[in-house]
C-alpha cells in the first residue's frame, strides 16, 4: 500500500519550492499544521473599491472571507483576488496556501497529508479571522476542487465555488494521460483514500456551490466533472465556460458568465441579492 500511494503522489502532485518570480502583492502568514508550518498568502479589498492588498491582520473580520485552493502545480504566491471584486460591494478576505511541499510549507507533497493540513487552515480562520456576521466561501481549482469538496464535507461554511473537478480515482484507473497512470492504473487508484475521492465526498456536501466548467478541458473532460456534479448532495447551478480549456484564463464574457451565477449564489450566502 505504501507504494501504491507513493506512486499516486508521483502521478498527481506537481510540488515545487523553488523562488516564484513576480508574486502577486499579499502577506504572508504561517499558520500551524499537522507536519509544521503551512504557509499562507492573504489580500483584503475593502468594501466600494476595485483593489485588494495586502492584508492587515490588525483588521477587524471581513463581510466575507475566502479560501482558495489551488491546483496540483499551482503555488499561493502566483494566486490573484479573484472572486473578490465579483462579490461588490462587500469587504472581502481572501486566503490561500501552500500545501505540506509546496513553496515554505513543511512535511513532504503527498495526497494524504492534504486533508488534515486543509483542516488546520480552515480552524485557524475561523478562531482568528471569522467575526460573528462574516460569511465564508471555500474556491478551489483543479485539484484544489478535490481538497474543497473534502473540506466542505467536514466543516461548515456557507457556500462552495469549484471549477473542473477532477475525479481522481476514475481518472487514475482509467490511465487518463494526466496522471501518467496506464497500466497498473487499478492498482494505483485503490490506494486513493476516499477523503480525496471527489465524487464520495460530494455526495457528503450540503452547501450551497457554483461549479465552474471549461467545455473544452482535456485532462478533466466535461463528462468526467458530470460525475461529481451529479454526486452532489446539496443545492447547485453550473456554469460552463464554452471555449475555456482546463487552465484558461478567465476572460471577460467568462467572467460576466460567473457573475450570472453569483445572483444565484449571493442570496443563498447572505440571504439577500448584492446591491
Amino acid at each position: 500500500m505504501w507504494l501504491r500511494k507513493r506512486l499516486a503522489d508521483r502521478f498527481i502532485l506537481r510540488p515545487s519550492r523553488h523562488v516564484v518570480d513576480d508574486p502577486q502583492p499579499a502577506t504572508r502568514l504561517i499558520v500551524d499544521g499537522p507536519q509544521g508550518d503551512i504557509e499562507c498568502f492573504a489580500t483584503r479589498k475593502p468594501a466600494g473599491t476595485q483593489v485588494a492588498a495586502p492584508l492587515d491582520v490588525d483588521q477587524p473580520p471581513a463581510d466575507l472571507l475566502i479560501l482558495k485552493l489551488p491546483g496540483t502545480g499551482g503555488r499561493a504566491e502566483r494566486s490573484t483576488a479573484f472572486p473578490a471584486l465579483l462579490f461588490q460591494p462587500r469587504d472581502v478576505e481572501v486566503w490561500t496556501w501552500n500545501p505540506p511541499g509546496y513553496g515554505l510549507s513543511q512535511g513532504s507533497a503527498s495526497l494524504r497529508h492534504i486533508p488534515a493540513a486543509v483542516l488546520a487552515v480552515w480552524d485557524h480562520l475561523h478562531q482568528h479571522r471569522v467575526g460573528p456576521n462574516t460569511k465564508t466561501l471555500i474556491v478551489g481549482n483543479s485539484l484544489g476542487s478535490v481538497t474543497a469538496l473534502y473540506l466542505a464535507s467536514q466543516r461548515a461554511a456557507d457556500a462552495l465555488m469549484i471549477r473542473n473537478p477532477p475525479p481522481l480515482v476514475d481518472m487514475v484507473r482509467d490511465g487518463n494521460a494526466w496522471w501518467n497512470a496506464h497500466r497498473g492504473g487499478t492498482w494505483i487508484a485503490a490506494s486513493i483514500e476516499a477523503k480525496m475521492d471527489a465524487t464520495t465526498t460530494a455526495s457528503h456536501c450540503q452547501l450551497p456551490a457554483l461549479f465552474v466548467q471549461s467545455q473544452l478541458d482535456a485532462l478533466v473532460p466535461a463528462r468526467l466533472q458530470q460525475s461529481i456534479i451529479d454526486a452532489y448532495a446539496g443545492p447547485h447551478r453550473l456554469v460552463v465556460l464554452p471555449e475555456a480549456q482546463h487552465d484558461t484564463p478567465y476572460r471577460a464574457d467568462d467572467l460576466d458568465a460567473i457573475q450570472a451565477g453569483l445572483q444565484w449564489l449571493m442570496p443563498e450566502m447572505f440571504g439577500m441579492a448584492p446591491e
